[in-house]
């Protein structure tokens, strides 16, 4: 289930928030400011995250929002914002938000702002496949295919094609994209994202330009 991280500031929504998420099929966890690492404690990075402030909290909002901002492995995440009506008066715009929202939300508001967020950002959004050029990636049965030819990838090489993929033009380090795609917590060194990479390259003939090198940082995917 896709994971959705909630950062409950005093007075905010949390609670419905939390029932809106879950509605719209993800796994809402609580995450503090300050607290990457905590959100990361069972393991996983979400895909999502919803900042929820009431007018106690207003004067901490940026702050937050901020910090989220600031940690390289939340690029590519929907960063949402869901204030009370009192809180929305003395926050004003809040240009750090991929979306503001204002308290209540309804779950079709809610799962429709986090995908347009998506597709602002490059990520997939709730659409069942993406195609650039040649390049066809099948979200619904993890299948890949280059001019219709069917190409068959690993689990862990689709999953890091998908990332790339869906977030274009973004350079992200081997550190990230182990965190990303492999998972918190995992014990290989940085040098297995070359490997797969390489391996993704020779098995997509003429689409394998698209995946670039950007020497001592890492790779992107430029369409």
């Amino acid at each position: 289930m896709r994971r959705a991280w909630i950062v409950a500031l005093e007075g905010g929504p949390a609670q419905a928030i939390g029932i809106a998420l879950a509605e719209s099929g993800y796994e809402p966890v609580r995450a503090t400011t300050g607290s990457v690492g905590t959100g990361l404690e069972n393991g996983a990075l979400p895909e999502t995250v919803v900042v929820a402030a009431g007018a106690e909290s207003a004067g901490e909002v940026d702050a937050t929002l901020a910090e989220l901002r600031d940690d390289e492995r939340l690029a590519g995440v929907p960063l949402l914002l869901v204030l009370t009506p009192e809180a929305l008066a003395n926050v004003g715009l809040a240009p750090l938000a991929d979306e503001l929202l204002r308290a209540p939300v309804s779950e079709a508001e809610l799962r429709l702002r986090i995908a347009r967020s998506l597709d602002r950002l490059g990520g997939a959004g709730d659409g069942e496949r993406l195609v650039v050029g040649e390049l066809e990636l099948d979200f619904a049965t993890h299948e890949a295919r280059v001019g219709g030819r069917s190409v068959e990838l690993t689990h862990v090489e689709y999953e890091l094609l998908r990332f790339l993929a869906t977030h274009p033009k973004r350079v992200f380090s081997r550190d990230l994209l182990l965190d990303r795609v492999w998972g918190y917590g995992f014990a290989g060194s940085t040098r297995t994202v070359d490997v797969h990479v390489r391996r993704v390259r020779a098995k997509l003939g003429p689409s394998a330009a698209m995946i670039q090198t950007v020497r001592s940082v890492g790779y992107r995917f430029e369409p």
